[in-house]
């Protein structure tokens, strides 16, 4: 059979179409594009095909026609870019916190390209994502898991809308991302008349779903699927409300109605993307309910994907605005007919910000790939901290996106003020630049999963903006994995001290627990220092050295030469400081890689330990004998340290007093603003769980840091109530001093 019904005929006419033999002036010949011939023929042989795109790895059905086909080849999708740009302006005009490390909601996942590119490339911590359709739920969860992002991730099979129940799915096989919410069951038999009456007038229009093309029908199925609303998932805790950065609703038009139950979240002004189609909206009666929820609770917008011909792109829009902007795409003559808008509520003093947001968006663009560019600091101490960001030169501004700068790898031993050092980081790069490895003595496994399995490569992550991955990790499996041009830092403190400091917060804090006995992974639980000595914990027994030494797994005994190569090592490092000296070290790391003088606050500060002179005189000789290594370590770390010093230049000295001074009055500012938030937060009298009340901090852009700082001040007591929950109590008679 070989007429135009022909299952042989359509194939070949699908793959004529794809690779331009046609001439119909839209698909590219097939040696201009040879990944479209490359996915027609994978059909043959396979239902399913792999790519990389964006740092993220995709698993994509042979049959899917528009996304799965659409990712493959193009080795993208558009909404990697507008969810990037809602992102950065997000960041710009609300600050950085805004997104990093926070809840990522996603309302028609369909495979999971946009939940995976949020975690991935954009820092969200976190995400739920909601998509009813079967096929594209088992690729959700498939490419969640391609990823590594189980523990981030939870995917639900539903689909969101203004009630809860169930309704009736729409589903255009070969057309992934076409499927629709039928709440009318009219419209289900609208589109079955309009079908029927394609056929009949051209028979040859329903064709084989996997070779569909512009203008021939795909095979339509109506499917029964659970409704929910996000206010019922935010109810029953699935979504925490107060860790939600970005909503991201793609729906098809059904936007309206999801909107509709998401009062929860709008009336808090959490920022959402939504997908602008008038006309399609009108065609389902959504068009008014998108309007009207933003105008209630939202008061500007930003379109984020198409630009008007007497606009700026990016321009930051009064809501009052969107209805005109809807009737631009309705306009036949206008290049779209649908958008995407991030809808906004801001105060004055953020719209002020964004009087000039295409040129700050466009300045982002020009020094990073998207979303990797810090945003404004709201916190307090923010406007002073972003002066001096603009004072000194920008890290990023030099940088080739095609010839990214070296990696920086700081390998963290415990206890060695070395979160401070990443704060600093953080704030000079911003926390999207930076890679948790994580902690290899507590999970080995699990660390060096995420250093070797990093999504796209090293080499692709530092293309996208990365710039330093920090972790409790061995210096041998960073080197295992890392690129051959990696800079390595870290910071060593006097190793009898170090060991008290580790013991005091991880060990003997929770002896309680005394029974409990565990090596090599976790935090052994004991009830003395001895204890710890004699199980020869590597936490407390010559970890600078286990860490140092090239070894890539090295919790055991250490061989005869762990020594020897931790010190050669050692002396290969770009920059190696001390934690006594920890001003003078940072200058010199800040100097060594090229930053200006960046201020910096105390983290994990121990004020309820015995000092080395307070301890006697037997515990101590006894901590320095098992960390004899160590010590021979540390003595070759001071001579590195004492020659770097000595060689700088005639300003290093002023450098030093000038980061000590912003430093100081950076900390003053914080424990300040946290001591007086604390005293509203916990007047005298009252108790509270302590997560709650870093939870309210953080939401407030208050420094949990500066809390935990405040909180003697104000006479604060830390118990723990009958479940175990660690818990603040304020006396009666405390005063705020």
């Amino acid at each position: 059979m070989t007429g135009r019904g022909s299952k042989r005929a359509r194939r070949a006419r699908a793959a004529d179409r794809a690779t331009g033999r046609k001439g119909n002036g839209r698909s590219p010949a097939p040696e201009a594009n040879p990944r479209i011939a490359l996915f027609e023929q994978a059909r043959d042989y396979a239902s399913y095909i792999g790519v990389e795109a964006h740092g993220g790895r995709f698993l994509v059905a042979t049959s899917d026609r528009a996304v799965g086909q659409h990712l493959f080849v193009k080795q993208g999708r558009p909404e990697f870019r507008v969810l990037g740009r809602a992102v950065r302006v997000v960041e710009i005009l609300t600050g950085d916190d805004a997104i990093a490390g926070r809840l990522f909601v996603d309302v028609g996942a369909n495979i999971g390209t946009t939940t995976v590119h949020a975690l991935v490339a954009q820092r969200f911590g976190s995400a739920v994502s909601c998509e009813p359709e079967e096929e594209n739920y088992r690729l959700l969860r498939a490419n969640v898991a391609l990823n590594d992002l189980e523990e981030q991730v939870r995917p639900l099979r539903v689909a969101v809308s203004s009630r809860a129940g169930s309704s009736e799915l729409v589903v255009l096989k070969g057309r992934r991302g076409a499927s629709w919410i039928a709440v009318d069951r009219g419209k289900v038999q609208e589109a079955e008349a309009v079908r029927a009456r394609r056929i009949a007038e051209d028979p040859g229009a329903l064709t084989d779903p996997h070779a569909r093309a512009p203008g021939e029908l795909a095979e339509m199925a109506v499917v029964e699927v659970e409704l929910v609303t996000l206010d019922h998932l935010v109810k029953t805790g699935v979504i925490d409300a107060d860790r939600v950065g970005m909503v991201w609703i793609d729906a098809e038009g059904h936007e309206g109605h999801i909107l509709g139950g998401a009062s929860t979240l709008a009336d808090r002004g959490t920022p959402i993307v939504v997908e602008y189609h008038p006309k399609g909206l009108e065609e389902r009666g959504d068009r008014e309910k998108v309007h009207s929820l933003a105008e209630e609770c939202y008061t500007h917008f930003v379109d984020v994907r198409r630009q008007e011909s007497d606009q700026p792109r990016f321009q930051l829009r009064p809501v009052r605005e969107l209805r005109a902007h809807g009737d631009c795409l309705l306009d036949p003559t206008s290049p779209g007919r649908f958008t995407d808008l991030l809808l906004l509520r801001l105060d004055a003093r953020q719209a002020s910000l964004g009087e000039n947001l295409p040129e700050l968006v466009a300045q982002q663009r020009s020094v990073v790939p998207a979303g990797s560019m810090p945003g404004t600091d709201n916190t307090d101490g923010g406007a002073r901290r972003n002066m001096q960001a603009r004072d000194r030169p920008d890290p990023s501004s030099s940088v080739d996106p095609d010839v990214p700068d070296p990696l920086v790898a700081f390998v963290h031993i415990p206890k060695t003020a070395g979160a401070t050092v990443a704060s600093m980081l953080a704030e000079a790069y911003s926390r999207r630049a930076l890679h948790d490895a994580g902690n290899y003595v507590s999970g080995p496994e699990k660390t060096a999963r995420k250093i070797k399995r990093r999504p796209g490569g090293w080499e692709r992550w530092s293309r996208g903006g990365g710039r330093v991955t920090v972790g409790h990790v061995p210096y041998g499996l960073f080197r295992e994995h890392l690129p051959a041009d990696t800079r390595y830092i870290t910071f060593l403190r006097e190793p009898v001290d170090r060991v008290l400091s580790h013991y005091y917060r991880h060990v003997h804090r929770t002896g309680t627990f005394k029974d409990q006995r565990r090596l090599g992974r976790g935090m052994v639980v004991t009830a003395s220092l001895e204890e710890a000595l004699e199980m020869q914990l590597p936490e407390i027994s010559n970890l600078a050295t286990r860490l140092l030494c090239g070894d890539r797994a090295p919790l055991g005994a250490l061989p005869p030469s762990a020594l020897k190569a931790a010190k050669k090592n050692l002396r290969e490092f770009a920059c190696v400081g001390l934690q006594e000296r920890f001003d003078e070290s940072v200058v010199l790391l800040q100097r060594t890689l090229g930053l200006g003088l960046i201020p910096y606050m105390s983290q994990h500060v121990s004020i309820d330990r015995p000092t080395v002179d307070e301890i006697d005189d037997q515990q101590r000789a006894r901590v320095a004998e098992a960390n004899q290594l160590d010590a021979e370590l540390y003595s070759l770390a001071r001579e590195l340290f004492e020659d770097a010093v000595s060689t700088s230049d005639e300003g290093f000295a002023a450098d030093v007093e000038a980061l000590r001074a912003a430093s100081q009055e950076l900390t003053d500012d914080s424990v300040q603003n946290a001591r007086d938030w604390l005293h509203r937060e916990l007047p005298a009298g009252s108790t509270k769980p302590k997560a709650a009340l870093f939870d309210a901090a953080e939401a407030a852009g208050v420094s949990v840091v500066a809390v935990k700082q405040a909180s003697t001040s104000l006479s604060v007591r830390r118990e723990r109530d009958h479940v175990g929950r660690s818990i603040w109590i304020r006396p009666e008679d405390a005063e705020a001093k």
